[in-house]
């Protein structure tokens, strides 16, 4: 199900965005606000631009900003790369960044898809690939839309990441549905999610992760130690969840 686009409050970020683009939301006086950022703690030295976060209040497309969701999972691939090597591996909400995408090849995944749902952010994705010398798959996909996810890959993937996805509580069901149907038909297929701790999303994303078809089960000691390394114990956290019916030792 959808969104309904009468109700603010329900309707996806990409939804937001497409309508106020269409607008011309996104006009000089917004990109006036691009940063440069260097990183160079994640995947070697790495260039981006996005909007600076000073827009955050006046700027619906959070895709367009770096976030430290995903300066900490990408890092966390790069530590645990056994974890990713040989995989074929998806990227969901990726927004501007690149950072997750890189990390998953420099692992060695066997393929690497990065996907959002706001053709902006998409765009500057590509951009900052592009000036990195980055090589990924970039796709559009909307979680609640059933064409991008089969486009997309249904059942292709045995790993699906996402940083900071969690703070619009309706789109949650469809990003567990969009990460159920994109795995493969194995029972250990991984989705990992780093995010920042709000409210009580954790329980809601696990009860619609269930509904799903997922467990949640105990988050590996690899991710957990390369997070704690980055000492972001106190602002991330991560979940992990696989198909039901996996061996993984359950949290409870």
């Amino acid at each position: 199900m959808s969104a309904d686009p009468e109700d603010p409050s329900s309707v996806y970020e990409w939804q937001r965005e497409r309508h106020e683009s269409d607008l011309g939301f996104f006009g000089d006086e917004v990109l006036d606000g691009e940063e440069l950022h260097i990183v160079e703690e994640v995947v070697g030295k790495v260039t981006l631009t996005s909007l600076s976060r000073e827009n955050m209040h006046s700027v619906p497309s959070t895709g367009l900003m770096l976030w430290e969701g995903t300066k900490a999972l990408s890092q966390i691939i790069q530590s645990c790369a056994d974890c990713f090597e040989g995989k074929r591996a998806v990227e969901l909400g990726c927004g501007c960044s690149p950072l997750n995408a890189m990390a998953l090849a420099q692992a060695g995944a066997g393929r690497v898809v990065a996907t959002d749902g706001n053709p902006e952010a998409l765009s500057l994705l590509r951009e900052n690939a592009e000036r990195n010398g980055a090589s990924f798959e970039v796709r559009t996909l909307r979680w609640d839309d059933d064409e991008d996810v089969r486009k997309a890959g249904t059942g292709q993937f045995d790993v699906v990441v996402a940083s900071d996805v969690l703070y619009i509580e309706e789109a949650i069901p469809a990003l567990f549905r969009a990460a159920a149907s994109l795995l493969s038909g194995g029972e250990h297929g991984l989705f990992l999610i780093c995010y920042m701790p709000r409210r009580a999303i954790e329980a809601l994303a696990i009860s619609n992760a269930a509904r799903a078809g997922f467990k949640q089960v105990e988050v590996r000691g690899c991710f957990q130690r390369a997070l704690a390394r980055q000492q972001r114990n106190n602002t991330m956290r991560l979940l992990q969840f696989e198909r039901a019916g996996g061996d993984g030792k359950a949290r409870v």
